[in-house]
């Protein structure tokens, strides 16, 4: 069993390490959820929520790329909004099995793509 001495100065063994190590990524994680939580409630719009907190939310999935798409019902649609330049866009895809987003809105259940860039 491998032992060191940790910050205190007490000997640790090297699973009791990976333990704390373990906890605090969690914690560090909570912390982030609890903070772009905080920030949906406290947002005056979807803006704020789409294009203002993209990268935070990006951060706590470690996701390279996402786009959060809302519900239009009546029009039976998702969309989301994105900042070109200075123009803010707003995509709308159908609620239908036609795209893989659109999909995701008909079944009302994620789906996690490995590799978007894989043809097969």
């Amino acid at each position: 069993m491998a032992i060191f001495q940790s910050r205190t100065g007490k000997n640790v063994s090297l699973e009791a390490k990976q333990q704390v190590t373990d906890l605090e990524q969690q914690l560090n994680y909570q912390k982030k959820f609890q903070n772009i939580t905080y920030k949906i409630h406290a947002s005056q719009n979807l803006k704020q929520i789409l294009v203002d907190m993209r990268d935070d939310i990006r951060s706590l999935f470690d996701a390279e790329t996402m786009t959060i798409y809302v519900a239009d019902e009546p029009t039976n649609e998702i969309y989301s909004m994105m900042l070109t330049g200075s123009e803010l866009d707003e995509i709308r895809v159908a609620i239908s099995t036609e795209s893989i987003a659109g999909c995701a809105a008909a079944k009302k259940k994620t789906i996690d793509i490995a590799d978007a860039y894989d043809d097969a």
